[in-house]
């Protein structure tokens, strides 16, 4: 597993050089974490604990975060997909993506098995397969952070999980938790006009 994280780990590590931990994967000893902040990834790995530098691999002088916090988040709406299910959310948040590359700043809000996608005055919705365990479950994220954790689950050895728990506030506003197996991932909730 660590092989597939250390190839996807640039898609969650920041790319702002005057925030050095956030541009590195950090080793707690227990874990394996890459995370700029908006998102982040957490996998099982015992190591010494180290901060290194994902480009030069560099030791990094800094604090390891506490990755307890962020993931013990106590979230009421839960959303379940199995392997087949996680790669049509990826295909259609794919699509979305390229719908909306001429805006800025994206987001995706999943409702009542609807993506919708919304950009400052445009919005559009497209309908989802029925992948959901719970009709109250929505959440709004921008696509890219969601794009990059499947992708990352999606080529995780199938030994490791049969399925995702996507964990969202009730009130719209926080982290979506995504747990896989022994994996754990956060994303920032976006703040939409309705939970503003």
């Amino acid at each position: 597993m660590i092989t597939t994280f250390m190839k996807h780990a640039k898609n969650f590590i920041s790319k702002d050089m005057h925030r050095p931990t956030c541009c590195a994967i950090m080793f707690s000893g227990e874990h394996a974490i890459a995370t700029d902040t908006h998102q982040l990834v957490c996998i099982p790995f015992k190591s010494e604990k180290m901060i290194v530098d994902y480009k030069s691999g560099r030791i990094v002088e800094g604090e390891i975060p506490d990755i307890k916090r962020p993931l013990s988040v106590k979230n009421t709406e839960e959303i379940v997909l199995n392997r087949g299910e996680m790669l049509c959310w990826i295909k259609t948040l794919k699509i979305a993506k390229a719908v909306s590359k001429c805006w800025q700043f994206p987001a995706c809000k999943i409702e009542n098995e609807k993506l919708m996608v919304s950009a400052s005055d445009i919005n559009f919705s497209v309908d989802l397969v029925e992948t959901y365990h719970t009709e109250k479950a929505k959440f709004s994220v921008r696509i890219p952070y969601m794009i990059n954790i499947l992708e990352f689950l999606a080529e995780v050895d199938e030994s490791y999980f049969k399925e995702i728990t996507i964990t969202t506030p009730s009130n719209g506003i926080g982290q979506i938790i995504i747990k896989a197996g022994p994996i754990l991932a956060a994303i920032v909730q976006e703040r939409t006009a309705e939970n503003v």
